[in-house]
């Protein structure tokens, strides 16, 4: 299964995932046919595996962004995370595309702990920028979980999308897109600190 899902993964840097055969698939993982429908029924099957695999590498990579980010100041944090997470969905944007577009379209093949789980990534992400901010702020939770928010949708929007979507509106190549989210994040954060 594990040659499988790695071929899969490799070949979505590449193709869109509807455009990629069992063949694909097969060749890429030097295995036979039969041996990937022995595993699964359809390429579609092997979704909730991939995403089991990306939620790994995602997971991986907070821990040990998390180390660094505990030691930084609110502008040093938010400018490094978005530089971050912006990296990181570019070098997955062909994985975040396929679990993107495929967990609207094939939404009960993803496990229910899902959501969940990225509620608590978000959650995760959120705790950062929440110590800067006085609970005694109106919405504080709320305020920080919007600019994660804003923060992952800009980061997908420009990399994953950035000529079919909103990001086609931005004028800002991918390293100058990095900077005005980060300063507007700042700015926004920033503000909430002030009230």
């Amino acid at each position: 299964m594990k040659k499988i899902v790695d071929a899969i993964m490799k070949l979505v840097e590449d193709k869109y995932f509807e455009q990629i055969s069992i063949i694909d698939i097969t060749t890429e993982a030097q295995l036979s046919t039969g041996a990937f429908y022995r595993r699964f029924k359809s390429k579609e099957a092997a979704l909730p595996v991939i995403y089991e695999q990306f939620q790994i590498q995602l997971r991986d990579w907070l821990t040990e962004k998390s180390k660094e980010w505990q030691k930084m100041e609110l502008s040093e944090l938010v400018y490094d995370m978005t530089e971050g997470i912006f990296r990181f969905v570019d070098s997955k944007k062909g994985v975040f595309r396929t679990i993107y577009l495929n967990a609207r379209l094939h939404s009960d093949l993803l496990q229910p702990q899902t959501l969940e789980q990225r509620i608590n990534d978000f959650k995760f992400l959120a705790s950062f920028y929440t110590r800067f901010i006085p609970e005694q702020t109106p919405h504080y939770e709320e305020s920080v979980r919007f600019a994660i928010f804003t923060l992952v949708n800009n980061a997908i929007e420009k990399c994953v999308y950035p000529e079919i979507t909103p990001a086609s509106g931005c004028p800002q190549n991918f390293e100058e897109s990095i900077t005005a989210t980060s300063e507007m994040l700042a700015a926004y954060l920033t503000n909430k600190l002030a009230q």
